[in-house]
């Protein structure tokens, strides 16, 4: 076992620009297809269809196909959640209850719904008009989850909607004191040349009465207070 063998444990996951994960999330914000969490295949947004979805009072008909088509595709355009989901934010407006049916309650609020909410599109002549949900989710092929994610920004006052997924702070879980400690600890154990290529290598390999579990217990007994999951680190 080689002193570098013995100090890197396993190979970890490539992670941001180019991992598996940013694939899916930008083919995701896409509208592609893509491998999920489960090895499946989640498929491609499909073009929303010539046809009314709904059977509402609102001016839902009056948008057109090609208009319909052009707000699928450019909302995908975007390509980033953050944004996305601020231009739907813009297209939502909650306000007040204006009028309360009678209920089984006596004050308004024991009434579990406190506030309207609005849907609105352009409809390519210049204008903002007021659709249902239905049409909402189907011009821009989201789902019901989306909207009531949008809609709770929206009651908190929010003006843009900030992804919290990957965007935490990375903390660092050891000190440089407690790689240092290891690295010690590493170069304390005698070390000798390959005996198979002695004149060319200059790798130095550990004995090989020496596994793991014996240099992890020695670290143990030498560095009590130092994180003992840290006995095996890449040297860098």
């Amino acid at each position: 076992m080689s002193a570098t063998e013995a100090v890197n444990t396993r190979k970890r996951r490539k992670s941001g620009e180019g991992s598996h994960k940013e694939h899916q999330k930008k083919s995701r914000c896409q509208g592609k297809s893509y491998i999920n969490n489960k090895n499946q295949l989640a498929l491609a947004k499909q073009t929303p269809q010539d046809k009314v979805t709904c059977k509402c009072t609102y001016k839902c008909k009056d948008i057109s196909f090609y208009q319909k088509l052009k707000i699928f595709t450019e909302y995908y355009d975007i390509g980033d959640l953050s944004r996305q989901y601020t231009y739907l934010m813009g297209l939502i407006n909650v306000t007040g209850v204006n009028r309360r049916r009678h209920g089984s309650y006596e004050e308004p609020e024991s009434s579990r719904r406190q506030a309207s909410v609005y849907y609105s599109l352009p409809n390519g002549h210049g204008e903002i008009v007021q659709v249902c949900k239905k049409t909402f989710l189907d011009f821009h092929q989201i789902t019901k989850r989306t909207v009531e994610t949008l809609v709770k920004s929206k009651k908190r006052g929010d003006l843009i909607y900030v992804e919290k997924s990957g965007n935490k702070k990375k903390m660092r879980k050891y000190t440089g004191d407690d790689e240092k400690a290891v690295i010690d600890h590493m170069k304390s154990f005698p070390t000798d040349n390959s005996h198979y290529t002695r004149a060319r290598s200059d790798c130095d390999y550990l004995s090989e009465d020496l596994d793991y579990n014996r240099m992890y217990l020695a670290f143990q007994e030498l560095y009590p207070d130092t994180r003992s999951c840290l006995v095996i680190i890449k040297i860098l």
